[in-house]
């Protein structure tokens, strides 16, 4: 038996009864998370022919996003860390950053020193930080997060949803904080990335040195394998955008 299968560009097959989502820029993809309607459609991933998520703990549940908690309320993907990528995501926290224990991971695949990988996390100085591990030296052996901030108050509202998308590079990462329209560049490393060994999970990180445990509201994850041109981030943003509006009322 044989035929044609035809998808129409930009359409949202959530609308039609699907259970898949076609951005318009679906280079790399590896999973589209909507954190909404409870924890059974949080799980699905709405990329085409992507494994689901797992659930572990028991977030709480709103009509618009779930509440996780790190190392115990999280989503667990199957989603590598990988060299090039490129993440979506919508968030925010209300938690204080006082200390690891209110400090949220909003997705990571840290586990320890030497196992850094990538990760959005709220930091105790209060601001958001994107760490994607990098290399030191032409041996390889030294490591560095490769830190890249959103300082609270100027580059973001922690406490107010934000699209963020981080894009990470050969030689550098980008964070753009699309709601408020604030870029950050990290620094050039010429060495190379080393990903954690470990898979994404959203909402916490992994038991490491430092057991980050705070909490944090996510509606939307979606991460790519590659690294999108800023035209390619700037079609999915709006497509994000638009539907967060729509279906849930966020404006991002």
């Amino acid at each position: 038996m044989s035929g044609t299968a035809f998808f129409v560009q930009n359409t949202n097959g959530i609308d039609s009864g699907m259970h898949k989502f076609f951005p318009p820029v679906s280079r790399g993809i590896e999973a589209i998370h909507f954190l909404s309607g409870g924890v059974a459609r949080a799980v699905r991933n709405y990329a085409w022919d992507k494994p689901d998520a797992s659930l572990v703990g028991a977030p709480i549940e709103t009509p618009d996003y779930l509440t996780l908690k790190g190392l115990t309320n999280f989503i667990q993907t199957e989603v590598p860390d990988t060299v090039l990528q490129t993440t979506f995501r919508v968030v925010r926290t209300r938690d204080s950053l006082v200390d690891a224990d209110h400090c949220p991971v909003f997705e990571g695949t840290y586990s320890s020193g030497s196992n850094i990988g990538a990760m959005l996390y709220g930091n105790v100085s209060g601001n958001i930080n994107q760490n994607s591990a990098r290399y030191t030296d032409a041996t390889l052996t030294t490591l560095t997060p490769g830190g890249t901030t959103l300082v609270s108050g100027v580059d973001i509202d922690r406490a107010n949803f934000a699209l963020i998308v981080t894009i990470v590079g050969a030689k550098f990462t980008t964070v753009r904080n699309e709601t408020k329209g604030t870029v950050k560049v990290g620094a050039t490393n010429e060495f190379g990335r080393r990903p954690s060994t470990l898979p994404f999970r959203i909402g916490s990180a992994y038991e490491g040195n430092t057991l980050y445990k705070g909490t944090c509201d996510v509606a939307l994850w979606a991460h790519h394998s590659v690294e999108l041109t800023p035209s390619e981030v700037a079609l999915n943003v709006a497509r994000y955008r638009a539907f967060l509006l729509k279906r849930h009322g966020i404006m991002v």
